[in-house]
């Protein structure tokens, strides 16, 4: 039985799928296994994903029958593992020469139930340039420490899954999921639901894997957006619930940034879209979860400083104005 499972979806990256699982058989280590979800692309990735299936004894993939979306992929590669640990790749990234090792040797003696780590930003821009740069992540933290939890929550990588690995019993035993009814913030509702039912963490600040990041796509417009303000209601909830879960601890209130930042993703989307944009600017000024969040938020700057004074005030529009212009 592996240690490590590695869940890779897979969907039209023909570009880059290569040198990302080459980067994972190519590791000094090997007791892990590769699963490779193909969502059903229609490029050249099926092709590939069975020739590296053929070429290493550790690679594994799985066709799911109908293109279901990255979150549908993910929680299939949970099902199907068989490692102690697993971690999520995205199929147009890939990961540092020594990614199992660093691993290995965080757990080595310990029995952290997450590990996260730092990562580079492999930005790509319309002409194909490329820009690497480090996270700002530069401390190393572990559950032993002082306030621990506001560490790792607001100054880390949070909401990402693949700069982090997962203990698989949790995962099985409390039927932990991505959302599949999510077109975004379904990682971090993962990660919270995840952070619920741990006590143990370490935060490593070496940087383990490279991120591709498009700099001229707009994802916003391009989603499937349900009813309005579904997400960051889920969102919303989720948040709330880990406050409570660790507030015996430490304080860790402005982890409503998230809902705050949530629910003007929401709006962005409908004003991209255009619908029923005044609408949901409308329900957004009423929506208690909301006002709450910007509350806790501090420092939270001129704009957000002069937006509770003009909502204390019931000057809607100047709300109105000021939640444009943080778009």
């Amino acid at each position: 039985m592996p240690k490590y499972s590695v869940v890779i979806p897979v969907y039209n990256t023909e570009k880059y799928i290569e040198k990302c699982v080459y980067s994972l058989v190519s590791q000094n280590y090997k007791s892990c296994e590769i699963i490779l979800i193909n969502d059903c692309s229609t490029d050249g990735s099926s092709q590939l994903c069975n020739f590296f299936a053929k070429q290493y004894s550790n690679v594994v993939v799985i066709n799911q029958p109908e293109n279901k979306g990255v979150s549908a992929a993910r929680n299939k590669g949970i099902e199907v593992a068989t490692g102690d640990y697993i971690l999520f790749v995205d199929s147009d990234d890939f990961v540092a020469e020594d990614y199992f090792e660093v691993l290995d040797r965080l757990l080595e003696g310990e029995r952290y139930e997450l590990v996260s780590f730092g990562n580079y930003e492999y930005l790509i821009d319309g002409d194909g340039n490329v820009e690497t740069k480090i996270s700002d992540m530069n401390y190393d933290v572990s559950c032993k420490d002082t306030s621990p939890w506001n560490k790792f929550f607001l100054k880390t990588f949070f909401a990402s899954p693949w700069n982090k690995l997962f203990l698989k019993k949790i995962l099985l035993h409390y039927n932990i999921r991505f959302d599949e009814e999510c077109v975004c913030y379904e990682d971090y509702l993962f990660n919270v639901e995840y952070c619920k039912h741990i006590s143990t963490f370490m935060i490593t600040r070496k940087p383990l894997y490279y991120y591709r990041q498009f700099t001229n796509v707009n994802h916003v417009s391009k989603r499937k957006w349900g009813k309005r303000f579904m997400i960051s209601n889920k969102v919303a909830k989720k948040t709330e619930e880990i406050i409570m879960s660790k507030s015996e601890t430490e304080d860790i209130s402005e982890m409503r940034r998230y809902i705050y930042r949530a629910y003007l993703v929401e709006l962005e989307a409908a004003k991209v879209s255009n619908i029923d944009y005044k609408a949901s600017m409308k329900e957004l000024l009423k929506n208690r979860n909301f006002i709450v969040a910007v509350n806790s938020i501090h420092p939270c700057g001129i704009k957000l400083t002069l937006f509770k004074i003009l909502y204390r005030v019931h000057f809607k529009q100047g709300c109105r104005y000021i939640i444009e212009s943080l778009f």
